[in-house]
């Protein structure tokens, strides 16, 4: 007697078994991995090796910065009021399907996973790769890669501009450090050092652009950047004037290379709170994001924005401005020009809006389908969303899927939506 429902069963199972398997691995995380150490107002020294006796259960310290209420209910740093504060905040967090152990940098290559390592993002100005809405321990969990959270020196800390000792983008300085310090050890937690993508958002994706800018060394083989504000550069005469401007009128007969932190914090905080627009007061200065020739040239970058980007910032009136000026014409023309410069760059602009969302598709929507956890973005709303735990979860696991497929492969593929 035949029986059609094994034939049926047997049909499904041999198509199952021709379709990836998304199915979480176990994650080891090593929070506060020290990969360089700096003076104040001084360029970082990249850091020997990773000492496994330390303590990396426990989140390392954010840079010091000023946090009103209005930012951690806006921001969704809610995660920010417990996290200590210190100056000495150059440390990553790796998440790992695989265990460091002592001997795996011997491992051969082809048994190597994929490296995705995260510059966040927050107007140069606040946030910290040690906190949980940055965490990437689901994407490493779901796609089986070697995942990186950069924290680097901020504000007035990681980007005053001081050109009489040498001091300018230090914050930069750092990144460019910890793509060093994953090209050397990265490979004792399991990940390839020739297989590794830098991504960033907001700030942090800006700051991609500018490392690609100064790159020379072969760091990193693709790049995603996501919502850079590239229409905001700052000139030198813009950083000489904010520098002198602080100082002058908040650190009066105070030396700023000997103060406190907290000090230096408060001048900072003042100063900014005295202008009429006081983004990115302090950020990188004197950069091109486009010099006429790349002297790295990565394999494959993926340059996005948001329809509605500018949606979070300024009056309603002011948004589509800041969207085309800030965020999407200028994306679009790096794309157009890492083309010429022979770089297989791809440009998307992204329409996805949570549902419910009174800013429709913008700043961060892509942000909160890969980094934190649902429950962090739920209790946040920083989109002003009505979606549940339910409608979230499929939508961060498809978004997981596509930028897992480009670290593995450069391709950004939409048939993984």
């Amino acid at each position: 007697m035949k029986r059609p429902y094994l034939y049926l069963l047997t049909a499904v199972l041999s198509c199952c078994a021709l379709l990836p398997s998304y199915a979480a691995v176990p994650i080891v995380t090593y929070h506060h991995i020290p990969y360089a150490h700096a003076e104040r107002f001084c360029e970082s020294v990249l850091t020997d090796a990773f000492d496994p006796a330390q303590d990396h259960t426990k989140r390392g310290p954010m840079c010091p910065q000023h946090l009103t209420q209005e930012a951690l209910d806006k921001w969704g740093r809610f995660d920010l009021k417990e996290m200590e504060e210190s100056e000495d905040c150059l440390c990553l967090t790796v998440n790992t399907p695989r265990e460091w152990k002592q001997g795996n940098d011997a491992l051969p290559a082809d048994s190597l996973l994929p490296v995705l390592v995260h510059i966040h993002g927050g107007a140069y100005s606040g946030g910290s790769g040690e906190t949980a809405v940055n965490d990437l321990d689901e994407l490493a969990a779901q796609e089986n890669i070697v995942t990186v959270t950069v924290s680097y020196r901020l504000n007035v800390f990681g980007f005053a501009y001081r050109p009489d000792i040498g001091c300018a983008n230090l914050g930069l300085h750092d990144q460019m450090n910890a793509l060093r310090w994953v090209r050397n050890h990265i490979r004792e937690f399991g990940g390839n050092p020739d297989q590794v993508t830098l991504s960033g958002q907001s700030a942090g994706a800006q700051s991609v652009v500018y490392l690609l800018a100064e790159m020379e060394e072969p760091l990193i083989r693709y790049a995603a950047v996501f919502s850079a504000p590239m229409g905001m550069t700052r000139s030198k005469s813009d950083g000489k004037r904010h520098w002198r401007g602080m100082t002058r009128r908040y650190l009066k007969g105070i030396d700023p290379q000997t103060c406190s932190a907290d000090t230096l914090r408060k001048a900072h905080t003042a100063y900014e709170k005295a202008r009429t627009v006081s983004i990115m007061t302090f950020a990188p200065t004197g950069l091109e994001q486009m010099p006429k020739q790349l002297k790295i040239h990565p394999e494959k970058v993926l340059v996005c924005t948001q329809k509605d980007d500018g949606s979070l910032f300024g009056p309603k009136w002011l948004n589509g401005f800041v969207t085309h000026h800030v965020f999407t014409d200028t994306s679009r023309r790096y794309a157009k020009y890492l083309r010429k410069q022979g770089v297989d760059a791809r440009f998307i602009e992204f329409d996805w809006m949570p549902r419910g969302s009174r800013y429709g598709a913008t700043h961060c929507c892509e942000l909160i389908l890969f980094a934190g956890h649902t429950g962090n973005w739920i209790r946040t709303n920083l989109t002003g969303h009505e979606l549940t735990e339910e409608e979230f979860e499929p939508l961060r696991s498809a978004f997981m899927r596509r930028l897992g497929h480009f670290v593995r492969t450069g391709e950004w593929d939409s048939q993984k939506e």
